[in-house]
């Protein structure tokens, strides 16, 4: 069984946990291939680890003319099922011009990562977020008559209309939820015949880098001011705002405790 793992852009420091988990399946004898809607960057890159995985991802965009003709001469092989996923693309989603335009952009990458599925031999594509990468997924399985699933995050069930995730839920083998939240979220939106789609699996951290270096953890009785660190985008999804006002109301309880905040605006 080969698998096939695409994500709007992979590897980047803010998706350390998608590599984790390729790593660790592939230390399970799982064969997984990586794939990329867009180039990642080098400053993007954590380190040796990201580099050299960016050294065996492929990604479509840019495109590279050669194998992007190869592509569309490969779809007009199979010219019912190109035709009926690209009606699909651009008539029953966003009826605006501007919509169906994204649409047909997702249909167009989606044809260059079909024909590398078909002509690899993989037998599943799994997409992690739901978003545009996801769209472009979906697609793609369709052409390459594929199964297809995503891992749903966070920040897509904030536009589940623009990322038509009760579509994909519709379509998926399964849907992978980080927390009860995400999955009730999608279960809200989704007819109750695709619930049992929705499984819960969490972003774990190895063992070995949740093992404190120094043998013991500060505590509060050691230091007249607690500190606390808080890493993650900076970026509305990720509850900053939550964490703030529990801050405010520590600090009202006559506790005192500092705050670090490590991350940036950057979105990948």
């Amino acid at each position: 069984m080969r698998i096939a793992y695409l994500t709007s852009r992979y590897p980047a420091v803010s998706h350390t946990f998608i590599l984790r988990e390729v790593a660790a399946l592939r230390r399970r004898g799982v064969e997984i291939d990586t794939f990329s809607v867009r180039r990642s960057r080098p400053d993007e890159y954590g380190g040796p680890e990201d580099e050299n995985e960016a050294a065996r991802t492929r990604w479509i965009v840019p495109i590279r003319v050669g194998s992007f003709l190869s592509a569309l001469a490969w779809a007009t092989t199979r010219p019912v099922r190109s035709a009926r996923v690209l009606v699909k693309a651009v008539t029953s989603r966003d009826a605006r011009f501007a919509g169906r335009l994204r649409w047909l952009a997702y249909f167009l990458e989606a044809i260059q990562l079909a024909h590398w599925l078909v002509k690899e031999n993989h037998t599943h594509l799994h997409c992690h977020f739901g978003n545009s990468g996801a769209s472009t997924g979906m697609l793609a399985a369709e052409l390459a008559d594929i199964s297809f699933s995503m891992t749903c995050h966070g920040s897509e069930l904030l536009e589940p209309e623009r990322f038509c995730l009760v579509e994909k839920v519709r379509r998926a083998r399964f849907v992978a939820c980080v927390s009860r939240a995400g999955r009730a979220r999608l279960m809200a939106l989704c007819d109750q015949r695709f619930w049992d789609r929705l499984i819960i699996v969490r972003c774990g951290v190895p063992v070995d880098l949740a093992e404190p270096s120094s043998g013991r953890l500060p505590t509060a009785g050691t230091d007249a001011t607690s500190r606390l660190i808080c890493v993650g985008r900076l970026s509305r999804e990720k509850g900053h705002l939550v964490l703030l006002e529990a801050l405010a109301k520590l600090k009202n309880q006559g506790v005192a405790i500092r705050c670090q905040f490590v991350g940036d605006r950057r979105r990948t």
